[in-house]
């Protein structure tokens, strides 16, 4: 066999094994990630199945929302001046 070969399998295999190992255990290291995927998921479903739901009455029995009473809006007040 050839030295040089021999020479890069006993220096690169333990660092990839290594290697492996890190990643395998930064992975483990964020279950966030699966619950943040879990809720999105949820959520994507909660959505569609409300998108696909019929328009039931108003939760309020079916009466209509009243619109609440505005106060009128204060006057515009000029901000430039005009030469004299």
């Amino acid at each position: 066999m050839n030295p040089n070969l021999i020479a890069s399998a006993v220096l690169f295999s333990p660092a990839a094994i290594a290697g492996a190992a890190v990643g395998v255990a930064a992975l483990r290291q964020h279950p966030y990630h699966r619950a943040v995927r879990a809720v999105l998921a949820e959520s994507a479903a909660r959505n569609t199945a409300a998108a696909a739901a019929p328009d039931g009455p108003p939760p309020d029995g079916g009466q209509p929302t009243p619109v609440p009473d505005t106060e009128p809006l204060a006057q515009v007040i000029p901000l430039h001046r005009h030469a004299a």
